[in-house]
């Protein structure tokens, strides 16, 4: 759906259909505060079909294109209000709608990992370690694995894991489930 096609005989046009898919197509001429309205549009009129938030970029930087999909898409899909995105730019952008849903926790797709920065007190190369952690467990969609440098920070950073590996001293690590 775009602009030109929203009206208010929509909801009754789309309440009798069955098996409909909706696409809201967000270009760079869309306010993005018209599908807020339209969303509000169907909560009202019991519309209850999946949505799909269409966004089409011009945008060739991928980091560029993932910060600009992300805002786009970001508010509707916190609030559980999209069912999915599609990302139309110049580049395969398949890596990156998944990437987007997995952060949002509307589809986990991969395994996540969660790295501290690094501080004094990490005793091993953490970038090093976190390359061969995940060479070792990508294939573990929907985990969570931290790698944590120092046990001082460790624990608490990775609270939310479900599996960490945390320096514990020199040559040491602790595993923790």
């Amino acid at each position: 759906l775009t602009p030109e096609d929203w009206s208010i005989s929509l909801g009754k046009k789309v309440s009798c259909m069955r098996n409909l898919l909706i696409v809201l197509v967000k270009s760079e001429n869309t306010n993005i505060h018209k599908i807020h309205e339209l969303l509000k549009h169907f909560k009202q009129n019991s519309i209850q079909a999946p949505l799909i938030l269409k966004i089409e970029s011009p945008e060739k930087d991928l980091e560029k294109l993932l910060i600009h999909s992300s805002i786009q898409a970001g508010s509707f899909l916190i609030k559980g209000a999209l069912d999915g995105i599609w990302i139309e730019a110049q580049r395969d952008t398949s890596d990156l709608a998944f990437g987007i849903l997995q952060a949002s926790r509307q589809r986990i797709s991969k395994t996540e990992y969660i790295v501290c920065p690094s501080c004094g007190r990490t005793l091993f190369n953490i970038q090093e370690k976190l390359q061969e952690v995940k060479s070792k467990t990508q294939e573990f969609v929907g985990l969570k694995i931290a790698v944590m440098g120092c046990i001082v920070n460790g624990l608490g950073e990775m609270a939310d894991a479900d599996y960490g590996y945390v320096g514990a001293g020199p040559g040491k690590v602790n595993l923790y489930q």
